[in-house]
């Protein structure tokens, strides 16, 4: 997994190997700390992404902690 990327009101997470990303989606959705995310794809085409975005009661550090950590946990089942 790559470093995720705190912006402003959103994260964006990259992800290195291959993976269902509507399964990633749904699990990051079910965060207490995640309001929605949604499938991106960059310009070229090549590459999925998420983009996280906290609930309005979390600090986006707050969200990017416990996004981070699920998904260590989420890989380290694989």
């Amino acid at each position: 997994m790559e470093p995720i990327v705190c912006l402003l009101s959103y994260l964006k997470v990259y992800v290195n190997i291959s993976e269902d990303m509507n399964k990633l989606k749904d699990f990051v959705e079910s965060l207490p700390s995640v309001d929605h995310a949604n499938k991106t794809m960059n310009m070229a085409g090549t590459r999925e992404s998420l983009t996280v975005y906290p609930m309005k009661t979390y600090l986006i550090e707050d969200v990017q902690n416990d996004v981070e950590k699920n998904l260590n946990n989420y890989f380290s089942r694989k």
